[in-house]
């Protein structure tokens, strides 16, 4: 795999984590809205 390739590969991952935090801050703020 050359390194360009590599980037590529971790920009992905950067992406679905970041997708995966939004998820988890959505979830987190419907709990607020809900017990306020």
């Amino acid at each position: 795999m050359n390194p360009q390739e590599r980037d590529q590969a971790d920009e992905e991952e950067d992406e679905e984590e970041a997708a995966e935090d939004d998820e988890a801050k959505m979830v987190a703020g419907r709990v607020d809205a809900d017990v306020a």
